[in-house]
């Protein structure tokens, strides 16, 4: 499957739990509900987004990219004490300095997650879990998507030789 695919699955996926789970707000946009999603650099590609778009138009989605540095995680824990917080974030393999304020964030369990846990790698979909039935987050990917190594380097190690 496509990388591209599998990242607009999952953005779907965490849209489509967290708007049934009825965050967000009504707009004045014909009614729609609107959801605010912050994503760092390179997190969600613009193909995800317009098919997330496209997947749920009658929903309001504002995606806001963010540079991807050291402010980030300062940034979205404090605006969980605030109104400031956007109703979706994608958050890094770093999820477990977020487990602590598992109350602020929607119990994607309650909402039938467990369907589709087996599309997903199991230790990724178990690092999403604060506690055993409580869901924070959905897997965007599992990363890295690619390993790059020198080839001329590579041959002359120790791992060339192994079968």
């Amino acid at each position: 499957m496509k990388l591209t695919k599998i990242i607009g699955l999952a953005s779907m996926a965490a849209v489509s739990a967290l708007a049934i789970a009825g965050c967000g707000n009504k707009s004045s946009d014909g009614g729609k509900v609107s959801l605010s999603i912050n994503y760092y650099n390179g997190a969600i590609s613009k193909q995800a987004i317009k098919n997330t778009k496209a997947k749920f138009p009658k929903y309001k989605l504002t995606f806001k990219q963010v540079p991807a540095n050291e402010d980030y995680d300062t940034k979205l824990k404090a605006s969980l004490s605030s109104t400031s917080a956007p109703d979706i974030a994608a958050i890094n393999s770093n999820i477990v300095d977020y487990l602590p304020y598992k109350e602020k964030f929607v119990n994607l369990a309650d909402y039938g997650t467990d369907k589709v846990a087996d599309q997903y790698v199991a230790w990724k979909w178990d690092s999403t879990f604060a506690t055993k039935d409580y869901q924070i987050a959905m897997p965007i990917d599992i990363g890295p998507t690619a390993f790059m190594y020198n080839v001329a380097n590579f041959k002359k190690s120790r791992f060339a030789n192994r079968p």
